[in-house]
């Protein structure tokens, strides 16, 4: 693990859009904290050389709100993170709608510890738990590369999240999905294979092959939930879904 100086209070103070294209035309001047933020999930399964993230879901007040990067303050010391979720006034006449947001703020790679992570204005806090990583591997296993994930309820209430994403070989495949629970977070470990030959006996090549698999979840009472899908290149697909 890496050493931090004992007195560095605030190791990462990250206005993330200040820097890029994203925000190059906003005025910092029209930029306010999102105060309806309902939810803050937290998943589970980072280890010290993940980059570990964060989902916020709630509404902003009208259409003139544009969702802006978010402001993330981290006390490596005290195991301390604030969010400030940020939105741009952009016009002036707008019809009085509430608008949903959600977004995924990212960590970056934390040192091994528990984290205490809340809202700017206190109002929700969840743990994060950052592991010692095993080994120098980025992970435990070889993860699928997703691209998308959503999820579809049938009429008996079971509930069925949809991981779909491409394979580079023909000899890849899916082995399992594994389902870790975690309070109103499911995250999902896509774990793949690579066989000798393709399914067809013939000998490996290098293509696209499109892949999809169906993973059901335990049965869920009504409320908001994230469902979190580990990918092959380090990063993750989230979607918060609601269940009725």
């Amino acid at each position: 693990m890496k050493s931090f100086k004992l007195r560095q209070v605030f190791t990462a103070l990250t206005l993330l859009g200040f820097f890029g294209a994203s925000m190059a035309h906003a005025d910092s001047s029209r930029l306010t904290p999102i105060k309806d933020t309902r939810n803050l999930f937290v998943p589970v399964g980072f280890d010290d050389n993940d980059e570990a993230v964060v989902v916020l879901d709630g509404y902003i007040g009208d259409p003139c709100q544009k969702l802006r990067t978010p402001v993330v303050e981290i006390d490596i010391v005290q195991k301390t993170i604030r969010v400030t979720p940020m939105s741009e006034r952009v016009g002036n006449h707008c019809p009085e709608i509430y608008v949903p947001y959600q977004q995924v703020v990212s960590l970056g790679v934390l040192p091994e510890g528990r984290y205490f992570v809340q809202t700017f204005d206190e109002r929700l806090g969840e743990i994060l738990v950052i592991k010692r990583a095993p080994s120098s591997s980025p992970d435990d296993y070889l993860y699928a590369p997703v691209e998308s994930a959503h999820i579809t309820s049938r009429l008996d209430g079971q509930t069925t999240a949809i991981i779909q994403g491409r394979f580079t070989d023909t000899c890849l495949a899916m082995d399992e999905a594994r389902v870790i629970e975690s309070g109103r977070v499911f995250e999902v470990l896509p774990i793949m294979k690579k066989m000798a030959r393709d399914p067809q006996g013939n000998a490996c090549a290098v293509t696209d092959k499109p892949f999809e698999s169906r993973v059901e979840l335990p049965r869920l009472s009504a409320g908001r939930y994230l469902l979190h899908v580990r990918s092959l290149n380090g990063q993750s697909v989230n979607q918060v879904f609601s269940k009725f």
